[in-house]
């Protein structure tokens, strides 16, 4: 897939410096950006932090990690994922923006594109032969300052997924010893029935689909989503009728080893970074097995961080407005559910675990 900005301008305007991204087509209107992504090399430049937030926000889902191509994502896909980036160190306020910003990566090297890929990662091998030649070329420097950025991108990742992980284990031993299941099960019933009901009023009773609703409300179609299916999950846990305490031995002994897992993981992508730090600033070498081993580790990153929460796998394999339908049916005309969005919205999201 061709670019469409193909000519970039530094300018400076009101005081403030930009780069105007001018695009092939001439029914295409000029884009400008932050002046901060125009320098292109160093480990302190601007731009490694786009590519590092690219990548992590990718990471368990579109990038793509192989032995043979590298690490690549769709051209589309990244274009979504740089406009709707929670964390990136500039400002990106349309996909047209994010776009320019694509072109300006792919013009200076920092990217290149294959038809529709996006190619963000050299594969393991060239990057090893990268290190054993020095690196010199501006296309070396800018994958190895990718390879470096994803690094970066993976063990915040880890580390976010650690807190995570250890905030539900701390909540679980909270939960350990004796629990009346009966009223657990209420507890859990009447909150789902609550989450239901607002699904339901969100998308004018299902009618509507998640693509149909304003931005803001997609956002909070998400968060009932995720919480819908999480509270099923609790149900589901406490009327299987097992042992719960012992259970919850289980899940917590399961999570302090997922925390040792990815605590290994992070410790080994960290020697590698300083190692990849080194090809760059004193052209030291690194061997093939070296830079195969942190495609492995990248790539099996996303299935640890994926693995995390139960509720995110069942949202992926349930019907979320389908769910909340047959929770409301069962609720029939016996009790009253608030049609507002009231004191429970905030309790809900401060509600961890249940």
């Amino acid at each position: 897939m061709p670019q469409t900005y193909t000519n970039f301008d530094a300018i400076e305007q009101d005081g403030q410096h930009y780069i105007v991204a001018t695009p092939k087509s001439e029914h295409e209107e000029p884009v400008r950006f932050s002046g901060d992504l125009e320098e292109t090399e160093g480990l302190d430049a601007t731009f490694r932090d786009v590519i590092k937030s690219l990548i992590q926000q990718d990471l368990s889902d579109a990038l793509n990690l192989e032995a043979d191509t590298g690490g690549t994502i769709s051209r589309e896909e990244a274009i979504r994922t740089l406009a709707n980036a929670e964390e990136s160190p500039v400002t990106v306020q349309s996909e047209q923006q994010a776009e320019a910003i694509i072109d300006y990566f792919i013009d200076n090297g920092i990217l290149k594109e294959e038809g529709s890929e996006v190619v963000v990662l050299s594969d393991p091998e060239s990057l090893a032969d990268i290190a054993a030649e020095g690196g010199d070329s501006e296309e070396d420097s800018a994958m190895l300052l990718n390879w470096m950025s994803a690094i970066e991108g993976c063990t915040t990742k880890i580390q976010e997924t650690i807190d995570t992980v250890e905030e539900v284990e701390d909540e679980l031993r909270e939960q350990m010893g004796q629990i009346d299941v009966s009223q657990k099960m209420e507890e859990y019933e009447h909150k789902q029935k609550e989450v239901a009901q607002r699904i339901m009023n969100l998308t004018n009773g299902g009618q509507l689909d998640k693509s149909d609703l304003s931005n803001s409300e997609q956002a909070e179609y998400e968060r009932l989503e995720h919480r819908l299916f999480h509270l099923e999950s609790m149900i589901d846990s406490v009327s299987s009728g097992s042992d719960l305490d012992q259970e919850i031995q289980k899940m917590t002994n399961e999570l302090s080893m997922h925390v040792q897992n990815l605590s290994d993981t992070q410790g080994s992508l960290e020697v590698q970074l300083e190692r990849l730090r080194k090809v760059y600033q004193v052209n030291e070498h690194i061997n093939y097995e070296d830079a195969k081993e942190m495609a492995e580790h990248l790539s099996s990153v996303a299935s640890a961080v994926a693995g995390v929460a139960d509720a995110a796998e069942r949202k992926e394999d349930g019907d979320a407005i389908s769910l909340a339908s047959s929770v409301v049916e069962e609720m029939g005309k016996s009790e009253s559910i608030t049609q507002d969005t009231g004191p429970d919205v905030e309790s809900a999201g401060q509600e961890q675990g249940l």
